[in-house]
């Protein structure tokens, strides 16, 4: 019984770190993904002619290396990558909890 036990906590123990991880990792993606949203929001707002996607053609004047101004991926701003990341953080958070669960009702 005890080598069973010592396998289950193993278990848990190296689920709930991969879980955590995963999750880590997803809200660190979210923080990137808000902020670049808010800086293309805010570039909307006060210059939206500076707003450039790569590859998308535009005249130097809006898009040059001398005037500083990023250019974004249309990925940056994807609904399609908020719906997969959102999803992808509820799911994780719903695996640490479970995993904290299961962690509590065998005594840990």
């Amino acid at each position: 019984m005890s080598d069973q036990k010592d396998a289950i906590v193993g278990r848990l123990m190296r689920e709930s770190k991969e879980a955590e991880a995963d999750l880590l990792s997803l809200t660190a993606e979210a923080t990137r993904f808000g902020i670049t949203l808010e800086e293309i929001g805010k570039r909307l707002q006060s210059e939206p002619e500076f707003v450039v996607f790569h590859a998308q053609e535009t005249s130097v004047r809006y898009s040059s290396p001398n005037l500083e101004k990023p250019t974004y991926n249309a990925g940056d701003i994807s609904g399609e990558h908020v719906l997969t990341l959102t999803h992808g953080i509820r799911s994780a958070m719903d695996r640490v909890s479970g995993l904290r669960d299961e962690a509590r009702r065998l005594g840990f």
